[in-house]
């Protein structure tokens, strides 16, 4: 969550062929922040930082 709003995917499963372009997109309602951290997770793994974006 982003300060307590919801961020919601614009899709919920993305399956793709491994070494394969993937293009992740997502909405928020936040006003307080424009900074969202994107993270990977792979089955029970902890999450994996990918990138920061404003």
């Amino acid at each position: 969550a982003v300060f307590g709003n919801a961020i919601k995917p614009n899709k919920t499963d993305v399956v793709y062929e491994e070494g394969s372009s993937v293009i992740l997109s997502c909405s928020h309602s936040s006003v307080a922040s424009d900074t969202l951290y994107w993270y990977r997770q792979y089955g029970r793994s902890k999450p994996e930082f990918l990138v920061l974006t404003y």
